[in-house]
């Protein structure tokens, strides 16, 4: 009797094929063999599911899906390093999570889907017209690849540079160009579209759609540029400050004197932006200076709550409730200071550069530090200074 040679079975992707053509089987199952390529010892712990011989008989097509599982797992080992292709390895990751993959497959692709879905941003497509109101019925182009109507619901993107074009009956295209931040989850990219000229008549044909050439030439007028990236979710900012000052004489006592000068610090702040205009933030500013001779004597240190508006894409307001005391000393040693009290202050903020990531601004505020007129200074403070908000 002539001994059959062990053969060894091609890729996954050849067994694929093979077992979709309908391979005979006899009574018993034909010796089924794959032997992987990788190096690695995930591909190696997969392989060693399919090598040997199968003594069962198994339709054709289950080998099909178990090889089919085996591939899609063996391309998303390579593609989740590339975070240019995370919708892809999240594509191929949901095949070999099924329950037809061998279990240990399985193991791997879902610790890989929760890393991938983790890092994956996903956006929410919004648009709006001339007066501020949402077109429901506005289509989105991701990149040029239809996307379909909005719907409200995140969008998985690959991190990087997108075009979004948003698109409606009776109006000109409007393009959204803006980077998309690793592991950022529901970032609004927001359309305004400008004023329709003219509306169809009830009954009347919809206008022919676009060519991508025609659309190309249908560019919003002067006066409206593209949409300007804005804040969602939490945001941090953090600013070097100089810090004019005044403090009023107390009515008696030691205190009935009065100062001024500038010290130097930083103001730091976080909080959540309930939209792309408004954000709610909590605010600290610390400024040492020398007129005592050391930092523990003249300071200034405030915390609290603090409301932030954006009134146009490049200028904020707000408003802020701080606690905290100041400190200082005029110029024959007297020292002077506050109780722990209350301060209002009124804030602006200028973006000089907009990125995607956040914006680079000049700040400016007017505070009060609110104190016993009788025995404590009463402080009039204006911080003035530059740095970074991030989105």
């Amino acid at each position: 009797m002539t001994r059959r040679p062990f053969v060894a079975a091609a890729p996954a992707r050849d067994l694929a094929r093979a077992t979709a053509s309908g391979p005979r089987l006899g009574s018993r199952s034909a010796a089924v063999a794959y032997v992987g390529a990788g190096a690695s010892m995930n591909r190696l712990r997969r392989t060693l599911g399919f090598v040997g011989v199968l003594t069962v008989v198994a339709p054709p097509e289950a080998l099909a899906n178990r090889a089919a599982c085996a591939a899609a797992a063996d391309d998303a080992s390579v593609l989740r390093r590339d975070v240019q292709k995370l919708t892809r390895t999240r594509d191929l990751l949901l095949v070999c999570v099924a329950e037809g993959c061998d279990p240990d497959i399985r193991d791997d692709c879902r610790r890989w889907l929760e890393e991938v879905e983790a890092n994956l941003p996903t956006v929410v497509f919004v648009a709006e017209d001339d007066a501020g109101q949402p077109v429901l019925s506005a289509r989105v182009l991701i990149d040029g690849k239809p996307h379909g109507q909005l719907d409200g619901s995140p969008v998985p993107v690959d991190p990087g540079q997108h075009t979004f074009t948003f698109e409606r009956d009776g109006g000109p295209p409007v393009d959204v160009r803006t980077l998309v931040r690793l592991g950022k989850k529901n970032a609004e990219v927001l359309a305004r579209f400008p004023r329709l000229t003219s509306r169809s008549p009830p009954g009347s044909a919809a206008p022919a759609a676009s060519t991508p050439s025609t659309a190309s030439t249908a560019t919003l007028p002067p006066t409206s540029p593209p949409t300007t990236a804005g804040p969602t979710g939490f945001v941090f900012g953090a600013h070097f400050v100089a810090v004019p000052y005044a403090f009023l004489a107390a009515g008696t006592g030691a205190r009935d004197h009065g100062t001024s000068g500038v010290s130097v610090g930083f103001s730091l702040e976080g909080g959540y932006a309930f939209s792309r205009r408004a954000e709610i933030l909590a605010r600290a500013l610390g400024a040492v200076g020398s007129e005592c001779g050391s930092a523990t004597g003249s300071n200034f240190f405030s915390i609290g709550p603090a409301l932030s508006v954006r009134l146009v894409e490049w200028a904020w307001v707000g408003v802020g409730l701080l606690g905290g005391q100041a400190r200082s000393c005029t110029p024959d040693a007297v020292k002077l200071s506050t109780n722990v009290v209350f301060s209002p202050t009124f804030d602006l903020a200028f973006a000089v550069v907009t990125q995607p990531y956040g914006q680079w601004m000049v700040t400016s505020s007017v505070g009060y530090y609110f104190a016993n007129i009788t025995n404590d200074n009463r402080v009039v403070y204006a911080p003035i200074g530059f740095g970074l908000r991030l989105f």
